[in-house]
């Protein structure tokens, strides 16, 4: 099993992102059950949930030491999980939302990126390999979007246009093309107003390659 983060810390709480093999339509409460009572993850209230993903987000327990790790790992794996990345972020507490913005007990890779966007975008970087397939990135960037339009500093707010810059660019008829087009110009000037000109540059460029073309 590929692990990440897996070291003692005597922080409050984090979130634990695991990966599977399949496709998840459905957490099951037998497994929660499970690493619940290994203290893997913290203890909230099971709530079913249509998922297709391969990527689930809960509360983690922390561990001290190292043979609480490893303890954590070998429970992990034995369970299906191909990949598991620990984050030591106090902020998730009570941050996790569904797509639709309610509270949740638990996330799937995208809606875990939108949160470390809403969170730490300053580490919202680390996230973004977890929304993978079946999910698609252009599912998120409106989400995205809306957060980094929330955001006041200009610095954590061109992060989150930038996550978005990072992602695939949409076929033109796709929907979310305007979105991603939206993201370049604006986290430029978000990074103009953060002192960043370098990086305002680089959207720049981008934005002027995709944007229409002059007519000779």
């Amino acid at each position: 099993m590929d692990a990440h983060g897996f070291e003692p810390s005597d922080a409050k709480s984090g979130v634990l992102a695991m990966v599977f093999g399949k496709i998840v339509w459905r957490a099951e409460p037998e497994m929660i059950g499970v690493l619940q009572k290994a203290r893997v993850v913290a203890p909230f209230k099971y709530v079913p949930r249509a998922l297709n993903t391969k990527v689930l987000a809960m509360p983690w327990v922390l561990p001290r030491t190292k043979e609480e790790a490893k303890a954590q790992l070998a429970v992990l794996a034995e369970h299906g999980v191909k990949e598991a990345h620990g984050f030591v972020l106090p902020e998730m507490e009570g941050a996790y939302q569904d797509e639709h913005g309610k509270p949740a007990a638990y996330l799937d890779g995208g809606e875990l990126v939108v949160a470390f966007a809403r969170v730490a975008p300053e580490r919202l970087a680390e996230a973004m390999p977890y929304l993978r397939a079946p999910q698609r990135q252009d599912w998120f960037m409106s989400a995205l979007a809306a957060v980094a339009a929330e955001t006041k500093n200009a610095k954590k707010r061109a992060l989150v246009y930038d996550a978005i810059a990072s992602m695939a660019v949409p076929a033109a008829s796709n929907k979310h093309k305007p979105t991603y087009l939206r993201a370049l110009t604006e986290g430029a000037a978000a990074y103009l107003e953060a002192g960043d000109a370098a990086s305002a540059k680089r959207l720049e460029e981008k934005a002027g390659a995709l944007g229409p073309k002059k007519k000779k």
